[in-house]
């Protein structure tokens, strides 16, 4: 009846092109779930795909749309929870003590605090199961073993099906004993229970602003990892280095690092040992991965609080790329590096298990004609914005559509800027260092000011 109905429609498509539209539907997703899932990809529903779909996970989707995030964080970096509901697997104090550990994971890398109360906080967590009040219902035990929304909604729920354990070892694995060593080995890892810890990091991810990750070595990766080890020992949830990234990319970073000018203010170059490979001129600044980079000339200059750890040579740590950039950014949103040569613009992706950065198929490519003048700086503003820059001009672009979505002067955007051409930015808290050629500034977002003087890049970089 359906074909029947189907066809007599005017121009309506023959059961075949149906059946061959929806075959490469199903192709093409399964393309984009093996490729986030770090798998082979074939498109075909192989053993390694099947048994992969089989794992626990977050209930959140793994694609998303380009840029949807730019804009979710919390307004402010104090936060609350309250607990609205608990699980017969766990006691109070467990639960207790599990989301005080996960919320101190994300707090202890930014400026975010994490604070339990007993009135409805910001953040709602509850254990429920099946149909509950919201819209994603539970599957019952395995499968989804929790779902947070992104801010400002401030919902985590838990599967309340699931066999729920807290740092405990042994209510995880199962142990055997050797009949002439006496000694006792894992014998198998028992799949029924579920670490609340290791999801609760994870969660809170979400909450926060994170979206999924295809990094295998996130915290935000959507696959459950079991809590132990070869040995059986309890394995502390870590924050990957692009958690770090990610997240202080939202929120600033956390005591543990930032650079404060007016501990150089009244430093002078001339009163260090001058490593003659310091760099005379900035072309570019990125972070990445937790690391920050430096453009100049041909090198690329690794630096932190301490000043230059390490020095590369363009054209190795971005092969293929050009003999020297003229702006760079990097959008942990997006898990890219752009660099800007003349008119040109390269994208790059971290490898994470080689550590190098891969330029993305059918780049370089021309940057579009409507952008009417050729960089000399580029950086990511604190919405998301990429913005590309040359003395008083400024645009923003999209390279997902190679376009600029806005050109403008710098006076008219950016209240009290440096005269003097900014090359690159890092963002620091409340304060922005801006990079000019050899000038170092510090800029306060709120009060959108200049904050003291200038100090040499050497003097910023102690070389």
């Amino acid at each position: 009846m359906k074909e029947t109905i189907v066809s007599s429609l005017p121009n309506a498509p023959s059961s075949e092109a149906i059946l061959r539209h929806n075959s490469i539907t199903i192709r093409d997703a399964l393309k984009k779930f093996q490729a986030f899932a770090g798998l082979k990809v074939t498109g075909k529903l192989d053993a390694a795909t099947v048994n992969k779909m089989k794992q626990k996970r977050c209930g959140r989707p793994d694609v998303i749309a380009l840029r949807q995030q730019d804009k979710y964080k919390w307004k402010k970096n104090d936060l609350t929870y309250s607990i609205e509901s608990l699980t017969n697997e766990l006691s109070e104090s467990e639960v207790r003590e599990a989301l005080k550990k996960a919320s101190d994971t994300w707090s202890a890398v930014t400026r975010l605090t994490l604070n339990e109360i007993s009135q409805k906080g910001d953040i709602t967590v509850a254990f429920a199961r099946r149909m509950h009040d919201d819209p994603w219902p539970f599957d019952g035990e395995g499968g989804v073993l929790a779902h947070a929304t992104l801010p400002s909604s401030g919902i985590l729920h838990f599967d309340s099906d699931e066999k729920w354990v807290y740092m405990n070892p042994k209510a995880i694995i199962r142990f055997v004993q050797n009949s002439s060593t006496n000694e006792l080995s894992v014998a198998m890892l028992s799949y029924n229970t579920t670490d609340v810890l290791q999801v609760a990091v994870h969660e809170i991810g979400h909450v926060l602003g994170l979206e999924h990750s295809s990094d295998s070595d996130s915290i935000m990766a959507p696959f459950y990892r079991e809590a132990i080890d070869n040995s059986g020992n309890y394995i502390i949830p870590k924050l990957s280095a692009s958690d770090i990234t990610n997240i202080q990319y939202l929120y600033g970073y956390g005591n543990d690092f930032e650079t404060d000018l007016s501990n150089t203010d009244n430093d002078s170059s001339s009163d260090r040992k001058i490593d003659i490979n310091c760099p005379d001129e900035v072309d570019g600044i990125i972070t990445t991965d937790g690391s920050n980079y430096l453009f100049s000339g041909n090198k690329v200059y690794e630096f932190g609080n301490t000043g230059i750890r390490k020095e590369y040579l363009l054209k190795n740590l971005f092969p293929n790329g050009p003999p020297f950039v003229q702006g760079a950014l990097s959008n942990p949103r997006e898990d890219k590096t752009l660099l800007f040569h003349e008119r040109m613009v390269y994208v790059y992706h971290l490898n994470r298990s080689t550590m190098k950065f891969v330029l993305q198929p059918n780049y370089p490519k021309k940057l579009p004609t409507a952008l009417n003048f050729k960089p000399m700086g580029a950086f990511l503003w604190l919405e998301g914005s990429q913005i590309l820059i040359n003395g008083n001009h400024f645009a923003t672009y999209d390279e997902n559509w190679n376009r600029v979505t806005l050109q403008n002067d710098v006076i008219n955007y950016f209240d009290n800027f440096p005269t003097k051409p900014i090359r690159g930015i890092l963002i620091r808290r409340r304060k922005v260092i801006l990079f000019g050629d050899n000038k170092v500034y510090k800029y306060d977002i709120q009060d959108k000011r200049v904050i003291g003087k200038a100090i040499p890049l050497k003097t910023f970089l102690r070389c």
